[in-house]
């Protein structure tokens, strides 16, 4: 799991709590955001000097959120700390008009894009990586590729704004691409399937990205990305067991002539049975093995509902935004 958000240090110990093995990273932002400011900075930093080398499920990174609300001084300062903590920096890049303009004007200081920006700052390289990059022309593939730099392809998040990144060209232009939920539901699988159909859609090419290019882009190029293709990322001696089993039981499994295949197009996430971090069975037949997910929905029902009230007590206005967005 890759999380890039707030509140990282109860994340964090969530993440131990199941199980699972996460690479994370307090978001922060120069402006533009909930919270914002230098003390959000040394949050970030602090994260990561905490928690670097303390358990091996969670790997930080420093998490500036983007370039548009992370001031060039602080994205080079930031690049400096990585170099010197050795860790890697997870940000979003090139994801809406908004941030590109915002570049082209003074805050960008001559850049003519985001991805120049990050390259004349010297952020760019094989230790980013960038969320998004729809907004990118070829000068930004050049500079992309050249630098080594890891890119991530969200497609479902990008279905609601109508707008998808080249993928499938990057790939071809010698970028590493990886695939990304970047929000509910978080079903990787059908994240494959979104990548596939999208990127046949606007290449209109029926071969781009075959389903084994989609199993490396989720498995042993996302851990080349992290730097940990030596323990993660395909199933070799030596190797961490980190694991999913599928199950093929179903009739939209069968029949079975390519595995890969039935997996990107046809599995459904509830499809996967078993999950394994680290040789220890976190999820068994489709459910959490150290936790009761019942109560925890619940939990997280109560908590939000209690959050919404009180903001629509600030703001009388939010219910009817609240109760437009999410009508009985």
């Amino acid at each position: 799991m890759v999380d890039h958000y707030f509140f990282m240090e109860e994340i964090a110990k969530a993440t131990i709590e199941l199980g699972i093995r996460g690479f994370l990273g307090h978001t922060i932002m120069t402006e533009d955001g909930p919270w914002v400011g230098r003390a959000e900075f040394e949050e970030g930093v602090n994260f990561v000097k905490r928690w670097k080398g303390k358990h091996p499920l969670v790997i930080p990174c420093l998490a500036p959120h983007a370039p548009d609300t992370v001031s060039p001084d602080w994205l080079m300062e930031l690049k400096e700390i990585a170099n010197e903590q050795n860790v890697k920096i997870h940000m979003h890049l090139s994801q809406s008009m908004r941030e590109v303009r915002k570049v082209k004007g003074p805050w960008g200081r001559g850049a003519r894009s985001p991805v120049d920006l990050l390259h004349r700052l010297k952020v760019l390289g094989p230790d980013l990586i960038a969320a998004h990059c729809i907004y990118i022309d070829e000068y930004d593939l050049k500079l992309l590729s050249q630098t080594g730099t890891n890119v991530v392809y969200c497609p479902s998040t990008y279905a609601l704004g109508g707008t998808y990144a080249s993928a499938d060209k990057m790939m071809k232009s010698g970028i590493r691409v990886l695939i990304g939920t970047d929000a509910r539901p978080a079903d990787m699988i059908g994240e494959l399937r979104a990548a596939a159909m999208t990127q046949r859609q606007l290449t209109g090419d029926p071969s781009a990205m075959s389903s084994k290019d989609l199993l490396r882009m989720a498995t042993i190029e996302a851990a080349k990305a992290l730097g940990l293709e030596d323990k993660l990322g395909s199933i070799e001696r030596g190797k961490l067991a980190d694991l999913i089993l599928v199950s093929m039981k179903k009739p939209h499994m069968n029949p079975r002539f390519d595995p890969c295949a039935n997996i990107v197009y046809n599995a459904l996430g509830s499809d996967v049975d078993t999950v394994i971090v680290d040789g220890k069975v976190v999820v068994r037949e489709g459910s959490l093995t150290r936790c009761d997910m019942g109560s925890v929905v619940k939990l997280g029902r109560e908590a939000a509902e209690a959050l919404t009230q009180r903001a629509i007590e600030i703001d009388s206005n939010l219910r009817q935004l609240i109760e437009g967005s999410h009508p009985p």
